[in-house]
């Protein structure tokens, strides 16, 4: 008997209602680990290329201003400079948010998504609500 029925078996044999299915949940989490840890390794790659563009164009700012007397060519190349910055961190926001999404869906899988709602508030809530609300009104 391998562990893995081992466990199963003590988790029927304890009564429980809902036995968690092991071999498939340690499929998913596999899975989705795999999922989330390629998504980060492409972030990151793009991340550190993006680096390199930036410091290659700033000793490309930086040589055109040592070698420029023009202020037009010289407004030009910190334009230039500045719209490549923008787009380079326009492009770590995407990538953030893209693996954001990808973390929030490599959670949810293989999970039950939905729960028994859940009351908002308890009587204790309300009782303790309703003493401040008391402590609240000024006096007339």
């Amino acid at each position: 008997m391998t562990k893995i029925q081992e466990a199963e078996r003590m988790f029927w044999s304890a009564g429980l209602a809902t036995p968690i299915p092991i071999e498939h949940q340690a499929m998913l989490l596999k899975e989705t680990q795999d999922e989330l840890l390629d998504e980060c390794q492409r972030v990151i790659d793009r991340w550190c290329a993006r680096r390199h563009e930036t410091t290659e164009a700033l000793f490309g700012l930086t040589d055109h201003c040592a070698h420029s007397q023009d202020p037009l060519q010289l407004a030009e190349a910190w334009s230039h400079w500045l719209t490549g910055a923008v787009e380079r961190a326009s492009d770590d926001l995407r990538d953030q948010i893209k693996l954001s999404m990808t973390g929030a869906k490599t959670l949810g899988n293989g999970y039950r998504m939905v729960t028994p709602e859940m009351p908002t508030s308890t009587k204790a809530d309300h009782k303790s609500s309703g003493n401040a609300q008391k402590a609240k009104k000024p006096r007339t």
